[in-house]
């Protein structure tokens, strides 16, 4: 399971926009690295997600890729 905050816990998914961003990078960085998502769920200063991964050895180098993806700064005012 992985659990990660907004910088500073700042609510910066504050709006459909910015959460459906979230969700469809989830969705296609699962797809592309073949995890299995079992449940996930993003809210406005956090998400959780539930994978299986196929290459357990790899996980450590995928997921800092995949967080800096997810968390890369963003134009607050948008």
């Amino acid at each position: 399971m992985v659990t990660a905050g907004t910088y500073l816990r700042r609510r910066l998914l504050h709006n459909a926009q910015r959460l459906q961003l979230v969700h469809d990078a989830l969705l296609a960085t699962a797809a592309e690295f073949g995890w299995e998502l079992q449940a996930w769920a993003v809210l406005a200063n956090h998400y959780h997600f539930l994978a299986l991964s196929p290459r357990d050895e790899e996980r450590d180098t995928t997921w800092g890729r995949v967080e800096w993806e997810l968390v890369a700064p963003t134009d607050p005012s948008a």
